[in-house]
């Protein structure tokens, strides 16, 4: 699951783990606090590829396991498009994280299917404010809507350059939401377990 901050990944992701036995979200890691926007972009990358070969790890011991996982390194590539047009990371810096992405996530280490929850700028806000009142805590320049406006833009583009299975999620109302996603998933579900019985054949 990809998207911005403040689009309701969570509560959809939490909505959704009742619907098959092998759906499981992977535990996010811990990861080091830092306020440069460059040095927390590269942490967060390297966070997704230590992720993405534990998992790959543990579906080799359960490969019933459907695995699911709250952000990807998709979300990386958005925000780094979203700051570079913002000016807050140098060219030089983008540019790193381009190299430091095409390095480790090759074809065989990008996520394969992807729901990108994309709900318009005006749902994400009231959704942030709301988050504000009932928790009284402000994440990372979280009250910037000029970022997050430059941030949504960049991960739609990145989005719309990702090669695998996307899933475009745009609507707000959490029971369709939760329909969508996961008439979505039985469908990739279906096609893999075909794939899977014509290769045994």
């Amino acid at each position: 699951f990809t998207g911005v901050h403040g689009t309701g990944k969570s509560t959809l992701i939490n909505s959704i783990l009742d619907f098959h036995p092998h759906l499981e979200l992977r535990p996010k890691q811990d990861i080091l606090k830092h306020d440069d926007t460059h040095e927390r972009n590269m942490l967060r990358a390297v966070r997704h590829y230590q992720q993405r070969m534990e998992d790959e790890i543990y579906t080799l011991a359960h490969p019933e396991k459907i695995l699911l996982r709250d952000r990807s390194i998709l979300d990386n590539d958005g925000y780094t498009r979203g700051f570079n047009a913002l000016s807050w990371m140098t060219d030089a810096q983008s540019s790193a994280f381009r190299t430091l992405f095409t390095t480790l996530f090759t074809p065989n280490h990008v996520p394969k299917n992807i729901v990108f929850v994309d709900p318009p700028l005006e749902f994400i806000i009231a959704n942030i404010h709301k988050r504000w009142k009932e928790t009284g805590i402000k994440k990372w320049r979280e009250d910037d809507f000029e970022y997050l406006a430059a941030v949504r833009k960049g991960c739609k583009e990145a989005c719309s350059a990702y090669e695998g299975n996307v899933l475009h999620l745009e609507v707000t109302e959490p029971q369709k939401r939760k329909e969508q996603v996961l008439a979505w998933i039985a469908n990739r579900i279906t096609k893999l377990q075909s794939t899977s019985s014509s290769k045994n054949d």
